[in-house]
């Protein structure tokens, strides 16, 4: 059953009575339907209480100039993470999810370590699709809010609402990340 007249993205019930929200790249599968109603009153109630108006407002570093930072956001993430390769893989990433579920409590997730993930996430994109680039996107509405995205022949590839769910939703619910996991299916579409 599709409710997209009830929501901005188009919603399934599955047979089992989980349910998917898609969005222009990718999905996230839900337990129920119920579930997506309360994470879009949850968005709505910290819009309220915080007067945000995106989810990026108060995460996201450098604006607009985002993507000429990503290197120095890339070392932020290193360093954290006690990397030694600087570019950015699917063998780190899956290193970065350990260590956040076994120690989540001690990484302190702030606009820095929002911002490197993006970053990170972004590069292993643009290092997987050959000829990608960053392409950043003014969201409008009077606000001076960036979005940046992986573009590839005018698809679109978003690399901050992936970090957006794994660590203010996921990890809160979970304690638990699955960057890998979601950029393996990102990158399968």
């Amino acid at each position: 059953t599709s409710f997209k007249e009830e929501y901005l993205n188009e919603a399934f019930v599955l047979d089992n009575g989980q349910a998917v929200l898609l969005f222009e790249t990718h999905g996230f599968l839900y337990s129920s339907l119920d579930a997506i109603k309360n994470w879009i009153s949850s968005l709505k109630e910290k819009q309220r209480q915080h007067g945000a108006s995106h989810i990026l407002e108060g995460r996201l570093l450098y604006g607009k100039e985002f993507a000429d930072h990503t290197s120095e956001l890339i070392d932020n993430i290193l360093k954290i993470f006690k990397l030694r390769d600087q570019i950015p893989s699917m063998e780190q990433l899956r290193y970065i999810d350990i260590s956040i579920n076994q120690g989540s409590n001690k990484i302190k997730i702030d606009e820095k370590l929002y911002s490197g993930m993006v970053a990170f996430i972004g590069e292993i994109i643009r290092n997987n699709l050959s000829g990608s680039k960053w392409e950043m996107i003014n969201v409008g509405n009077n606000v001076e809010i960036w979005e940046p995205y992986i573009v590839l022949n005018k698809k679109r590839y978003n690399p901050f609402l992936l970090v957006y769910k794994e660590l203010f939703e996921e990890l809160p619910e979970t304690n638990q990340v699955r960057f890998y996991d979601h950029l393996i299916i990102e990158l399968a579409q």
